[in-house]
């Protein structure tokens, strides 16, 4: 966490809405929390797991964080319905086949994010139009839309 400069903030916020809202002023503190992500080669490794949050760590953007997760308990779930506890390396197998569950789907989703991150936070016109244009299009095709939220949900 970082203090932000309330001057700062404030033209900004007056920058961006372009005026439109009248005066906009914050009321309290600011505080800058830096957008990052996290993501791991691997989900499971020597009879450990990650799930959720400790496995991959997204800004808010695509709104994947949550779903991701959940598909994450129910392959871990998968994971331990076929596991025979009383066998000898069972959590290294179970780890192993966890990670290679999950791989492509982190992979995809990982790169999805990054992607749109990157493109929100560029300075670059040709990609504020790629993005621009993306989302339109997903706005006024309905086919598009639903093969976002197919992919958006892991199927």
């Amino acid at each position: 966490r970082v203090r932000a400069d309330s001057a700062s903030l404030h033209a900004a916020l007056m920058e961006k809405s372009q005026h439109l809202f009248g005066t906009i002023q914050p009321i309290t503190p600011t505080v800058i929390f830096p957008l990052s992500i996290l993501r791991v080669s691997s989900a499971g490794n020597n009879g450990a797991v990650l799930v959720g949050e400790s496995a991959h760590a997204f800004p808010p953007i695509g709104a994947q964080g949550l779903n991701l997760g959940l598909r994450d308990v129910a392959a871990l779930a998968q994971c331990l319905q076929v596991a025979n506890p009383g066998s000898y390396g069972w959590a290294q197998q179970v780890s192993r086949s966890y990670a290679g569950m999950r791989a492509g789907d982190l992979g995809r989703t990982g790169t999805f994010v990054d992607t749109l991150f990157s493109s929100l936070v560029s300075e670059s016109l040709p990609a504020q139009l790629l993005r621009t244009s993306g989302l339109w299009a997903l706005k006024t095709m309905p086919i598009l839309r639903r093969g976002a939220v197919s992919v958006g949900l892991g199927k």
